[in-house]
């Protein structure tokens, strides 16, 4: 717990603060504009259907990048790593506890993007907005981006910032694509597409899904969250293990 605190208190006044609300604002405004230019389609919300394609297409894996990030320049920048070492801290609790508060601002920016999200459909489109669904597709959304917090921290510990936000901005592309094929569980970008897929009905191109297509099958949707779960202890185990080398 002191941790924990100690984390954010770290984390305020920084900039991973400050995106909880600049990134929803820039997002929201974004996808509103962006849905003006799609073709209108009858009891369909073209702004869920542009803002969660793109949400875990390019944004939010970058925000994840950008979070973490600026969690471990704030250790280098202060030069924390002489006086935990003479403390004899443990680094991997450390770790850890920034694991879990970047988490607890990626919440907050999916939550406030829902709620933004929703205003806005209700006010242009509110025969075609289901709040519950809705909410069920963030928090969907939130669990499956957890595998990509632990993995960014294992990718900054053994190499740099670059390579980190290179690899979600490479691999977030690739998931609409990589989604599809038969060994997307193995690939976590991928899973948010495929729950969002029985949950709002969106294809992982952004388009809706119509008839018996495979990705309505509800089952995605819990493979998809169990899936992450897995993936994000395995990555966590992992980044622990790595832990040591942010330090150097």
């Amino acid at each position: 717990m002191n941790f924990l605190i100690s984390e954010l208190k770290k984390s305020k006044r920084t900039v991973n603060t400050k995106m909880i609300w600049i990134a929803q604002i820039l997002f929201t405004l974004f996808s509103f504009l962006a849905s003006l230019l799609m073709m209108p389609i009858e009891n369909k919300s073209t702004l869920i259907a542009g803002a969660y394609n793109w949400f875990p297409l390019i944004i939010l894996p970058l925000i994840i990048s950008l979070l973490v990030v600026n969690s471990i320049n704030i250790e280098k920048k202060n030069k924390n790593s002489d006086f935990l070492k003479s403390k004899n801290v443990a680094i991997e609790k450390v770790i850890i506890s920034k694991n879990i508060v970047v988490s607890l601002i990626l919440f907050c920016i999916i939550m406030i993007s829902f709620i933004l999200i929703y205003i806005l459909s209700t006010l242009f489109d509110p025969n075609t907005v289901d709040f519950i669904k809705l909410l069920k597709a963030n928090i969907s959304l939130f669990i499956c981006c957890l595998p990509l917090v632990s993995l960014s921290y294992i990718i900054i510990q053994l190499t740099n910032t670059f390579l980190v936000l290179s690899v979600n901005f490479i691999f977030g592309l690739l998931a609409s694509i990589v989604s599809l094929t038969s060994f997307w569980t193995l690939y976590p970008w991928s899973y948010s597409f495929r729950a969002m897929a029985p949950l709002l009905e969106l294809h992982p191109n952004g388009t809706f899904l119509e008839g018996n297509n495979p990705l309505l099958d509800i089952n995605n949707l819990s493979i998809s969250i169990l899936s992450s779960i897995i993936f994000y202890l395995l990555a966590t185990i992992m980044m622990i293990l790595t832990s040591k080398k942010v330090f150097k």
